[in-house]
């Protein structure tokens, strides 16, 4: 009761979020004189589509979730997500509209739709591979893409991402841990190849490499896995005393 406490108070977040927001069109980009247009583009489009493939993953979530709270909250981010991609979309629109969806998101799609173990795997996946990657391309967007349209638009769009990382934060911890350990260890391997995997297809695009790490996309690798390896402890996924036998799979 406490768990559904919680995530109902969130769902009302969400919805007075949405019945108080003002949506106007986007300006058109400042970009900085020089800047390329066509990396600014291109970086808005991984935004774009990253957006995109959450709301598809939340409204197949929400339609499989029995918890009512947590359907609402996944509905919620539905709604959000296809706003913020509406938005990346307004502003791209002047540059000549999303490039197309690249290998990196295919691949995400395919895995999440060949998936057949337990359903908290999703949620956790959208956690680890969409909400949290695309924060940290939004932070690197805020120093490498000279936009002062652009920063506003993130801005706006950061309020809500707050809430959908509070969303796994909340109900994650209560779920994962009530899986048998063979689950989670299916989870954990799954979930460890679709981010090394993603790591490999944006190493490809050399662009997006670039943009975000610079020359340092290995030791980057290394240093941002790591850290999702702690986040994993702490959304239930494995115990302290567990680390060792899930890292050394």
């Amino acid at each position: 009761m406490i768990l559904e406490a919680r995530l109902r108070a969130l769902a009302n977040k969400a919805a007075e979020a949405t019945a108080t927001r003002a949506i106007a069109p986007v300006p058109l980009p400042r970009l900085k004189a020089g800047f390329p247009r066509s990396l600014a583009k291109f970086a808005v489009t991984q935004l774009y589509h990253g957006e995109c493939l959450t709301a598809e993953i939340c409204e197949t979530l929400a339609k499989r979730a029995t918890s009512p709270a947590a359907k609402a909250c996944l509905e919620w981010q539905v709604n959000d997500e296809r706003i913020h991609a509406a938005l990346y979309h307004d502003y791209l629109s002047s540059l000549g509209g999303p490039g197309p969806r690249g290998a990196l998101f295919d691949s995400m799609n395919q895995a999440v739709a060949n998936w057949d173990g337990p359903s908290e795997a999703l949620p956790l996946a959208i956690h680890v591979l969409l909400e949290g990657e695309a924060i940290a391309l939004q932070q690197a967007a805020g120093k490498w893409l000279p936009c002062p349209v652009f920063a506003d638009l993130n801005r706006d769009i950061a309020h809500d991402e707050a809430r959908h990382i509070a969303f796994a934060k909340i109900y994650l911890p209560e779920a994962l841990p009530h899986l048998s350990r063979t689950d989670r260890l299916n989870t954990y391997l799954w979930l460890r190849q679709i981010w090394y995997k993603s790591v490999e297809l944006a190493s490809g695009e050399g662009r997006l490499a670039r943009w975000v790490v610079g020359d340092r996309l290995k030791s980057w690798a290394r240093e941002r896995w790591t850290h999702w390896q702690q986040e994993l402890v702490e959304l239930g996924l494995y115990s302290e005393e567990e680390r060792e036998f899930f890292l050394k799979a």
